[in-house]
């Protein structure tokens, strides 16, 4: 759409939702895609709200981020959330 930012991607919700229950006691607002080839990029995410049952486990990466990793619609790719240290990680 128009309104879409170039530098958020969309994950697909459930797996939004195993790392919400992974990680509870953190916050993850980035997210750092891998391509095959080794480049990489971090950028904001957010879930996709409405997934149609043949597209789970799908990623919607902006034209921007997909020229700046090198590669193109339909590619595999790798994606971590950027999990900050704990609290108790910290003391």
């Amino acid at each position: 759409g128009l309104l879409v930012a170039s530098d958020i991607v969309r994950v697909d919700a459930e797996l939004v939702a195993k790392w919400d229950d992974l990680y509870s006691d953190r916050e993850i607002a980035l997210v750092n895609i891998e391509t095959l080839e080794g480049k990489s990029v971090v950028c904001k995410f957010k879930p996709m709200k409405e997934v149609e049952d043949n597209a789970k486990g799908i990623i919607q990466i902006p034209e921007k981020i997909l020229r700046s990793l090198g590669t193109s619609e339909g590619k595999l790719v790798t994606v971590k959330p950027l999990v900050p240290p704990s609290e108790e990680d910290q003391d």
